[in-house]
């Protein structure tokens, strides 16, 4: 990771790369390592892509930017749809999850109010798709709750 304290510009491929067995593809763009107070990282989501598992961060803020494409998300008990140029902010302890809609991948950069939320997605990312308890684990040692055992929505 690219960080000296003094800022930096972190450029295409300089970040630590990331695949979710959902399809999902990211690059890490600031963390702990950087020397940050927050995580970033930005992630293509090919359509019906995401994080199917509702879940919710007990002490972390995340913000959306989709910088492409279109991005269904249940925030709570509500349904929503952004699309490009579209800001998502999920205050911790909000359950949600996310999907691409849409015949086109979308785009979206992530800031997470924790350096360590980016640790996490790597590591859910690591984990593969098919153990849920793995999942809850993970989100676990990172202050978070797994609150479905499925995926919320079936493969597009």
């Amino acid at each position: 990771m690219v960080g000296s304290g003094q800022g930096s510009i972190v450029r295409e491929g300089q970040g630590k790369r990331f695949d979710f067995p959902f399809g999902n593809r990211g690059e890490v763009k600031g963390d702990v390592a950087a020397g940050l107070s927050f995580g970033f990282f930005r992630s293509t989501l090919p359509p019906g892509a995401g994080m199917p598992f509702l879940h919710l961060h007990r002490s972390m803020d995340e913000a959306f930017y989709i910088a492409g494409g279109e991005v269904e998300y249940r925030l709570g008990d509500r349904y929503e749809t952004g699309g490009a140029g579209a800001g998502v902010l999920i205050p911790a302890g909000v359950p949600h999850c996310f999907r691409a809609v849409g015949d086109v991948a979308a785009t979206v950069v992530v800031m997470t109010g924790d350096p360590r939320g980016v640790d996490m997605i790597v590591e859910l990312a690591a984990a593969g798709q098919g153990d849920p308890a793995r999942f809850a684990t993970i989100l676990a040692k990172y202050d978070s709750e797994l609150l479905e055992t499925r995926p919320h929505w079936t493969a597009s």
